[in-house]
């Protein structure tokens, strides 16, 4: 159910964030899910909720936030990746 399109648009947008090292805001993160700000911000509660990401404010100005992964969330969509690779080169 946490994956349903929301929070894995944002996911998704934070992993390829986390690869490039590209800070990923809280509002480009709502910008990815492709829903309503609200919607978008209740899904990263609850995935901060469920140890997938955690807010960082920015150092030099406070009023950004940013979003980061936690490992645990890196790592299951590294590992879904990869099990989707394997599926692709196997056809």
């Amino acid at each position: 159910q946490l994956l349903s399109d929301p929070a894995w648009d944002m996911l998704l947008d934070l992993f390829v964030g986390h690869i490039t090292g590209r800070d990923i805001s809280v509002t480009s993160a709502c910008l990815a899910s492709r829903r309503p700000a609200t919607t978008s911000l209740r899904y990263i509660d609850r995935m901060a909720k469920d140890g997938l990401v955690r807010r960082e404010k920015d150092p030099r100005d406070h009023r950004k936030v940013y979003l980061r992964m936690t490992e645990k969330a890196f790592r299951s969509v590294a590992s879904w990746v990869d099990s989707l690779r394997r599926e692709l080169s196997a056809v």
